[in-house]
């Protein structure tokens, strides 16, 4: 008849009528994404786009990034040789630092991010017993995402001379540096809001001390025993203080 019809459109046809298709094929597509392979916490996944209307594919083998572990899982670490629990998959995945695989390690780094998997975990909080009576540590550098030193963190760690904090730590826990008698200086980095009681007790060969003017508390006893502190540098202006919480013998 001559007349144009549209897709879909409901028509009735007469008898000896003979209708004709002409398909176009600049239609206005519409995209939806299909997952060949899903992703997992070892490997990437594949995806592309399809058409609803005509099938048509584009974007195809597109890459899904490996999945980032959930909270809660241990991992390691061959790296830096140590064992990791993440903190949050989310936005930013971030972990806890354990412990050193090998004990026998002098110079501990602890990193500002592992890489798993081709994935990035930001290093926020060093575990309470990290590195508790290790011997054979000497010199430990902290990296610059950490927030929290843990409780007994490097307590009992005899010989340990040298202790770099990074620049983000605000809490160093209870006892995190008791007992380390060969350590000679430390510098409170500028964010460290608390320092736990017994945090540095008996480090006897501790004998300078920087305590920066962000520290609000310092908990009992948290230098007593450090028979050679001759010199405190103070630049906070108020801080609490708890008993004894700098005393010599």
């Amino acid at each position: 008849t001559g007349e144009n019809y549209k897709v879909a459109e409901e028509i009735f046809l007469e008898s000896n009528m003979v209708l004709y298709a002409n398909w176009k094929l600049n239609h206005e597509h519409i995209f939806v994404w299909i997952i060949d392979k899903e992703a997992t916490n070892t490997a990437i996944g594949k995806k592309y786009e399809k058409c609803t209307i005509c099938d048509m594919k584009r974007n195809e083998n597109t890459v899904i990034p490996v999945l980032p572990y959930k909270a809660g899982t241990l991992l390691v670490n061959k790296e830096y040789e140590c064992e990791v629990e993440v903190v949050s998959s989310k936005g930013e995945p971030t972990v806890i630092y354990r412990k050193p695989i090998k004990s026998e390690k002098e110079t501990i780094e602890i990193p500002d991010e592992i890489i798993i998997n081709g994935i990035s975990y930001k290093v926020i909080n060093i575990a309470d017993n990290a590195f508790n009576n290790n011997y054979s540590i000497t010199k430990v550098v902290i990296g610059n995402n950490v927030k929290t030193i843990g409780e007994r963190a490097f307590s009992g760690c005899k010989n340990l001379k040298s202790v770099t904090m990074g620049s983000r730590v605000t809490l160093i826990g209870s006892k995190a540096f008791y007992n380390c008698k060969n350590l000679a200086k430390v510098v409170i980095p500028s964010k460290v809001v608390s320092i736990g009681k017994y945090a540095f007790k008996n480090c006897v060969s501790l004998s300078t001390l920087t305590i920066e003017k962000s520290v609000e508390k310092i908990d009992k006893e948290a230098f007593s025993g450090c028979k050679k502190l001759k010199k405190i540098k103070f630049k906070a202006k108020k801080i609490k203080l708890g008993r004894d919480a700098i005393m010599r013998f």
